[in-house]
C-alpha cells in the first residue's frame, strides 16, 4: 500500500524529464486547403505540389464567384500541420511494476519469520522487486537489491523481525524522495471571343488571370493560346462549371530549377462570396491517379465532408502571441501571425483528410456543418504499447491470483491447486499484454527532451550571432543577410543541423523550429517561430 502512494514526481529514474515522441517520419499530402468560413465569405488557401522536369507549370481554380488573391506564407501549411498533429502516447506510466512490487512485498511479509530455515526464493523476490523499481527510481532500487536480501536473511536467522522490512522500504523511499528533485534541477478588363478577363496580377511566384467564359470550347481555346495544357475530358467539367456562372483563375508558376523533382511553392490565398464552404475538385480529378488531400476548415461548429474522416476537431485558442514554451498537443494554440489574422474568431477547427480516388474527385467537395465534439486522433509508440499492454496483462494476472490466493488462506486443502492456478495467471496476464500491444494503434516515433526548450535556445543564440555580425557589416539586403548567416552557421553547425520540432534541418521558412530574414528600415531582421508558430526576434 505504501508504494501505491509514491508521487508520480519522484518516479522518474533520477531524470524528471521524459522524452517528448515525435512522428519519424511526416509526409505531406499533394494538397493541403485552409478553408475559413463565415457567413457567406469563404477564405480557400492552396497549397500543391508539382512533381516533374521543368520550370514553367500551370493550374486552374474554378470558384464560385470573382476573388481577391492574396499570397500566403511557405510555412502556414508547415504549421497547421505541426500544431494539428496527433497525440502519441510514449511516456505511460508502468502501473504494471507497482502490482508486482506489491505482490512481491507481500509474499516476503506472508512467508518469512523469524528463526526460519532461509530460501533460494527469498533471495530471488527480494531482488526481483529491486529491479522491478528501477524504472520508478534508480535511487531507491540500487541499494534495495542489496539491502533488501539482506535484511530478509537477517529476519530468517532471528536477528531482526518481519516488520524490518517494510522498515527498510520506507526508509528507501525517504531517501529517494529528497534526493530526485535535486537530480532533477540540472536542466482590368480584356476580352477574346466567348471569354472575359477580369484581373491580371502577379501574387509571389504567380502570374494569375481571373476569367469568365460563356462556354467550355471558348475557354479551352483560351487555355491553349495562353500555354496550358487541356485534357480532352475538361469539357464536361468546365461545361458545368460554365453553366452554374463560376469563375476561372488560371495561374502560372515559374520556379528557378528543371531538374526533376518535387516543388512546393507558396500556397495561394482566394477570397470569395458562396452560400456554401466548398473545395473545388473536379479539374483536379481528371487525368490524375489517387491523391491525398488534407483540409484544415475554421468555421462556426464542426466540418464534415463526403470521403473524409476526422483527424482533429477542437477549439483554436488565441494565447498572446508573445509568450513561449507552448506546443501542446491537447490545445489548438493559433499563434502563427498570417494563421491567425485569417482565421481570427472562428469557433471550431476541424482537420479532415482523405486519399482520393480519380472516380472520388467527379465532384466538388461541399462542407457540411456538424454538432461540435472535440477529437484527437492518438497513436502508440512502441514503448507506449507496451507498458500499456503490460499493464493490462498485469491488471488481469492480480485479479487471477489475488482472489485465489484469499481462498487457500481459508481453505488448506487447496493450497496444492495454487501453484496450477499462478501459472494460469501467468499466461492469461502475459496473453492479455500481447493483445493489446497487437491491437492498439501504433506508429514510429523519434525522441526528443525538451524539443521546445532546446529548439528556443538554439534560434535565439543563432539570432544573436546574426545580430552581432550584421551590425558590424551593416547589412542591406536579404542576399547579404543570407552569407553572413551562413558564417553564423558554418561556426555554430549544431545550431542548424536539426530542427527538434519538425525533424530535417532548421531552414529559412516560417513554421516550428524554423526562421526567416525580413527586410525592414533598420535593415535585415532576424526572426524566429516557437512551437506553435508563433514569431519572435531581439529586434521585438
Amino acid at each position: 500500500m505504501l508504494l501505491l502512494f509514491l508521487p508520480v514526481t519522484s518516479l522518474a529514474d533520477g531524470v524528471v524529464i521524459p522524452p517528448v515522441a515525435y512522428p519519424a517520419e511526416v509526409a505531406m499530402p499533394a494538397q493541403s486547403a485552409l478553408i475559413c468560413w463565415s457567413n457567406g465569405l469563404e477564405r480557400l488557401v492552396i497549397g500543391t505540389e508539382f512533381i516533374g522536369t521543368g520550370t514553367n507549370f500551370a493550374w486552374v481554380v474554378p470558384l464560385p464567384s470573382k476573388p481577391t488573391i492574396e499570397e500566403a506564407s511557405s510555412g502556414l501549411f508547415t504549421t497547421l500541420e505541426y500544431i494539428s498533429r496527433p497525440n502519441i502516447i510514449h511516456n505511460v506510466f508502468p502501473f504494471h511494476l507497482l502490482l508486482l512490487i506489491g505482490v512481491g512485498v507481500i509474499y516476503l511479509l506472508l512467508n518469512v519469520r523469524r528463526n526460519t530455515q532461509p530460501r533460494i526464493s527469498d533471495t530471488l523476490i527480494s531482488v526481483f522487486v529491486g529491479l522491478a523499481i528501477m524504472p520508478l527510481s534508480a535511487c531507491m532500487a540500487l541499494p534495495l537489491v542489496v539491502l533488501l536480501p539482506y535484511t530478509v536473511w537477517r529476519v530468517r536467522t532471528g536477528r531482526e523481525a518481519p516488520w524490518v522490512i517494510l522498515a527498510l522500504l520506507f526508509i528507501l523511499f525517504l531517501m529517494s524522495s529528497m534526493l530526485l528533485p535535486a537530480l532533477g534541477t540540472a536542466g482590368v478588363s480584356a476580352s477574346e471571343t466567348g471569354v472575359s478577363v477580369l484581373s491580371h496580377e502577379i501574387i509571389g511566384e504567380y502570374d494569375t488571370t481571373t476569367i469568365t467564359a460563356k462556354d467550355s470550347q471558348a475557354l479551352d481555346e483560351w487555355l491553349k493560346r495562353n500555354g496550358y495544357a487541356v485534357f480532352p475530358a475538361t469539357d464536361k467539367v468546365v461545361s458545368n462549371y460554365v453553366s452554374r456562372g463560376w469563375i476561372f483563375v488560371a495561374t502560372k508558376l515559374q520556379r528557378d530549377s528543371a531538374i526533376q523533382g518535387t516543388n512546393w511553392p507558396h500556397p495561394l490565398c482566394f477570397n470569395f462570396h458562396t452560400d456554401k464552404a466548398v473545395y473545388p475538385m473536379q479539374l483536379t480529378g481528371i487525368g490524375s491517379t489517387n491523391l491525398t488531400v488534407d483540409l484544415f476548415v475554421f468555421g462556426p461548429s464542426r466540418a464534415e465532408a463526403t470521403f473524409f474522416h476526422t483527424v482533429r476537431c477542437a477549439k483554436p485558442l488565441f494565447p498572446n502571441p508573445e509568450d513561449i514554451l507552448r506546443g501542446s498537443t491537447k490545445e489548438l494554440h493559433i499563434v502563427h501571425p498570417l494563421l491567425r489574422k485569417w482565421v481570427a474568431g472562428t469557433a471550431v477547427a476541424t482537420k479532415l483528410t482523405a486519399n482520393l480516388s480519380p472516380e472520388m474527385m467527379s465532384q466538388d467537395v461541399e462542407l457540411r456543418w456538424a454538432p461540435f465534439s472535440e477529437y484527437q486522433l492518438e497513436f502508440y509508440s512502441n514503448q507506449g504499447a507496451a507498458i500499456f499492454g503490460l499493464n493490462c496483462g498485469t491488471i488481469i494476472f492480480v485479479a487471477v491470483l489475488l482472489p485465489a490466493s484469499i481462498v487457500t488462506g481459508f481453505r488448506r486443502e487447496w493450497r496444492p491447486h495454487l501453484k496450477r492456478l499462478f501459472g494460469l495467471a501467468v499466461i492469461t496476464g502475459a496473453v492479455v499484454a500481447a493483445g493489446v500491444f497487437v491491437t492498439v494503434p501504433k506508429i514510429p516515433v523519434r525522441l526528443t527532451r525538451l524539443p521546445a526548450f532546446y529548439s528556443i535556445m538554439n534560434l535565439r543564440q543563432l539570432d544573436l550571432g546574426f545580430t552581432e555580425e550584421s551590425q558590424s557589416n551593416r547589412v542591406s539586403s536579404l542576399a547579404e543577410a543570407r552569407a553572413i548567416l551562413k558564417k553564423v552557421e558554418n561556426q555554430y553547425p549544431k545550431l542548424t543541423e536539426q530542427n527538434l520540432l519538425l525533424g530535417g534541418a532548421v531552414r529559412e521558412e516560417d513554421s516550428p523550429g524554423n526562421y526567416i530574414l525580413r527586410q525592414s528600415t533598420n535593415g535585415v531582421d532576424f526572426v524566429w517561430f516557437d512551437a506553435d508558430g508563433g514569431e519572435h526576434g531581439l529586434a521585438k
